[in-house]
């Protein structure tokens, strides 16, 4: 038995995987490859789980509207700092 076997037992409703490519990691919200052009050069990229409905709060929620326009702001700054790093 291996150490993902142990973590699946553990509670059944999680489960746990892992997924191993030779070219890229996928780590929290971020993609770290390796540069086509340039092995030696390392890039990333934003990483969406399969299952990423895109939707940061229901706007069915009952959370006060300034908290949808700080999720924007956050959102925004986020995107601008990914664009950034990609030019």
């Amino acid at each position: 038995m291996d150490y993902l076997d142990t973590l699946n037992d553990h509670e059944p409703p999680i489960s746990f995987k892992y997924v191993v490519h030779r070219e890229e990691i996928d780590f929290l919200d971020t993609t770290i490859f390796k540069n086509p052009l340039d092995s030696s050069q390392l890039l990333t990229k934003v990483f969406f789980k399969p299952t990423d409905t895109h939707q940061l709060l229901p706007k069915a929620s009952f959370h006060p509207k300034h908290t949808y326009k700080g999720l924007n702001e956050i959102s925004n700054r986020s995107l601008l700092s990914h664009l950034l790093k990609a030019n």
